[in-house]
């Protein structure tokens, strides 16, 4: 006998009187399951979506310790710190007297200076404590107490070793403290008169004269025009010697028959590259005089920025400002 298909879907069998549904024996059965089991699984996914969807709490953060990596490093030299107030704003005066030594405070406050700080024949006075907080830093390459046949005696005494291009009017008070200094100037007159009061001073000539023949820009360099004489000195010592603090001071730069202060400020370049070869873990510092104007700034920028930091820019910047006082203007790198 054969089978009754129905519009229901399934098969009714005539012989043994059986109804087989479409989907097999057990497809009522799995129908007929209780809904009960499928409470663990709505359970699961209504955990996981609300984790996703609930933000975690923190606990406040004045009950967490401070993390460590997010706290500035102190700073140590007090030089560092006294060019980042500087920077921010602060008065170079103020700022710089109090690293400087009580004897030269005195030194300082003895030299009759105009309305602008400045005494005649000398720097501002905040160039010129910059100088004294520069050489009365810590540390240094000459050993005054180093010498052969001469029993030490006590603490070793430490002090700079100091290159100046120029004849600033503190020379004399910069040697008195017993820093070893080398002044190198162009003019004989005044090379002969320093040397009559004592100082080291050596007299060189410069390739660069007249600078507005060839110095049409300061990032144009020919080798020529950058090369030092010294009838009197011999460089070959220079390479000896560890420079702890050099000074670009001279020769004039403002006339445009003069020599200019390219050839200085690459020497000084130079001596920098040189030292941080073979000795790159010690300090040296170069300042070079009246980079508020745009020629000495711009010279500072080609031959050194690329070798050290420029510590000072944005007060350098603040000084170029017409009728500033207080401000250096030295760029120090």
């Amino acid at each position: 006998m054969s089978n009754v298909r129905l519009a229901t879907g399934g098969t009714w069998k005539t012989d043994t009187k059986e109804w087989r549904p479409k989907g097999g024996r057990g497809f009522y059965e799995k129908q007929r399951r209780p809904a009960w089991r499928l409470v663990p699984v709505c359970v699961l996914i209504a955990v996981a979506v609300a984790s996703l969807s609930i933000k975690k709490r923190r606990e406040p953060k004045h009950n967490k310790p401070p993390k460590l990596h997010h706290l500035a490093p102190p700073i140590a030299d007090p030089l560092v710190r006294a060019a980042l107030d500087v920077q921010a704003g602060a008065d170079a005066r103020l700022t710089f007297t109090q690293l400087l030594s009580e004897e030269d405070r005195v030194y300082l406050n003895e030299t009759p200076t105009d309305q602008r700080g400045r005494a005649k024949g000398r720097m501002s006075a905040a160039d010129r404590m910059l100088v004294l907080a520069l050489l009365g830093r810590p540390g240094g390459s000459y050993h005054p107490g180093k010498v052969r046949g001469v029993r030490r005696t006590g603490r070793s005494i430490v002090k700079k070793n100091c290159l100046v291009f120029g004849l600033p009017g503190d020379g004399r008070r910069w040697t008195d403290a017993g820093h070893r200094l080398v002044f190198l100037d162009h003019r004989d007159d005044a090379v002969r008169t320093a040397r009559d009061e004592g100082l080291n001073a050596y007299v060189v000539r410069y390739a660069s004269a007249p600078k507005s023949s060839w110095e049409a820009s300061p990032y144009t360099t020919d080798q020529k025009r950058l090369v030092i004489d010294a009838p009197s000195y011999d460089f070959r010592d220079e390479a000896h010697i560890f420079w702890d603090l050099i000074i670009v001071d001279g020769p004039d730069s403002v006339q445009k028959d003069s020599s200019g202060r390219a050839a200085p400020v690459a020497r000084a370049a130079e001596i920098v590259r040189r030292q941080a070869a073979s000795h790159p873990d010690r300090r040296v510092d170069v300042l070079v005089h009246d980079a508020h104007r745009s020629h000495e700034l711009e010279l500072g920028l080609a031959y050194l920025s690329p070798l050290a930091a420029f510590a000072n820019y944005r007060s350098l910047r603040a000084s170029r400002a017409p009728n500033s006082t207080s401000e250096v203007r030295f760029a120090w790198f």
